[in-house]
């Protein structure tokens, strides 16, 4: 039996040579020191014991003063480290082709110490180096069997070409970590750039709240006063031109006082985002008509006005929603069927509000028999601050019960001919 130990002797006296520091630092690039088993990797240590047919097969790299060996088919030292110089592998970075001990009882290695060795019982050893990308031995494939074995050319060549197989993982494993560093370290720097977004977009909103809060309060103090002084001069004025720049005054302030009102409502759901909590109860027949009850008695003097006929008939019903939203959402319904009401020669102006359930929904339905939707506007009557022709309103009703209704989770339908008829269909569900 032969001893082969290729560019190393028994007589070479120094283990770990003058430039080691460089191959040092290569293996220290490549972060697999002190890591957990990789699967790719102990399949090739695997591979490389069957191949050969011995018990053992070991990946391992050698650090400054201790061999971490990565993978241990065949035994339990994955994941652990020896000193330098009681392992073989020690020997094997110190070449660039395979070193092999064929009996290590009759030829051992004198340059580490054997107790690991004997206490393992082995008696063949071979092993080639894992190079990295710039040819520094970093580390060594081998296979050892407690039995004296003979390894032809031919083998050192397999084995060798496995140690490339294996420099090869490692090559695509450092590039992988190098992207998962620089990934990481872009969504750092897109985190860092949210949190300072996230900051100044709370400040601005702060900044905005309060605008909007004293904004909301200097304007409500003079619409009220405007009012006040036009009741006061509705009771005190005669002049009938004088009547009407007061009647058209009037008009302006309550359109000026309702779109106040709705752009607050805009702005608190525009606040809300789709998680938030709000308070939800189940509604029933009686809570619905109680509300729309509410709602016609409101607007009692211009459904008279206009002598529209109201028809209710609300069947049992269940819905699970925010009273004060449904209450919002039925409110700026029937005021647009109401307002948008013409007199059509030979037709009787009238408004039907229906309920039913269908499918877990409870179905609210709002018809007028006025003037109608043309067909070009009703893709866009959801759409904030839109008006269709003629209209005076601020665009913000219908904006507000679709949003008000997507937060209940429900949907509206939309059904309308121009000079004919508008029938909004409100689905609310019932849990």
């Amino acid at each position: 039996m032969t001893t082969k130990v290729a560019m190393v002797t028994n007589e070479t006296k120094n283990l770990i040579p003058s430039d080691d520091y460089e191959r040092v630092q290569a293996l220290r690039r490549q972060h697999i020191l002190d890591t957990p088993s990789e699967k790719s990797l102990r399949n090739l240590a695997e591979t490389a014991a069957l191949i050969f047919g011995v018990p053992i097969g070991l990946i391992s790299f050698v650090d400054a003063e201790r061999v971490f060996i990565k993978e241990n088919y065949g035994g339990t030292m994955s994941g652990t480290s020896i000193k330098r110089n009681r392992s073989l592998c020690s020997i094997v970075v110190l070449s660039d082709e395979p070193s092999v001990y064929s009996d290590l009882q009759k030829e051992p290695c004198h340059l580490i110490n054997p107790d690991l060795i004997n206490k393992m019982g082995l008696r063949f050893y071979a092993g080639a180096p894992i190079k990295d990308d710039a040819g520094e031995n970093i580390g060594a494939l081998a296979i050892a069997d407690t039995n004296p074995r003979e390894f032809s050319f031919r083998d050192e060549q397999v084995l060798a070409n496995l140690a490339k197989v294996v420099a090869d993982k490692l090559t695509l494993r450092k590039y992988s970590l190098s992207e998962i560093n620089e990934l990481s370290k872009q969504v750092s720097e897109h985190q860092s750039s949210l949190h300072s977004t996230s900051n100044e977009l709370r400040k601005s909103q702060q900044e905005l709240d309060n605008f909007l809060y004293r904004a909301s309060h200097d304007l409500k103090g003079p619409i009220s006063t405007m009012a006040g002084l036009l009741n006061l001069a509705h009771q005190e004025i005669h002049d009938i031109a004088a009547i009407n720049y007061i009647n058209k005054l009037s008009l302006v302030n309550n359109n000026m006082n309702e779109s106040l009102s709705k752009l607050a409502v805009i702005y608190s759901l525009i606040r809300e985002n789709d998680s938030s909590d709000f308070h939800r109860h189940v509604l029933g027949r009686k809570e619905l008509l109680k509300i729309i009850d509410e709602i016609i008695l409101y607007f009692r003097r211009e459904i008279d006005n206009k002598l529209i006929s109201v028809k209710i008939e609300i069947n049992d019903v269940r819905l699970f929603a925010n009273r004060q939203y449904l209450q919002l959402v039925l409110t700026n319904i029937i005021e647009n069927a109401i307002r948008f009401h013409k007199l059509i020669p030979g037709r009787d102006p009238e408004i039907r509000i229906e309920s039913s359930m269908s499918d877990r929904y409870a179905i609210i339905k709002i018809k007028d028999n006025g003037e109608g939707i043309p067909r070009e506007y009703q893709d866009k009557v959801f759409d904030l601050f839109f008006r269709g022709n003629n209209s005076a309103r601020s665009g913000m009703g219908l904006y507000i019960v679709s949003r008000l209704i997507e937060k209940m989770k429900g949907n509206i339908k939309l059904k309308s001919e121009s000079g004919e008829s508008t029938e909004f269909t409100v689905m609310v569900p019932e849990s």
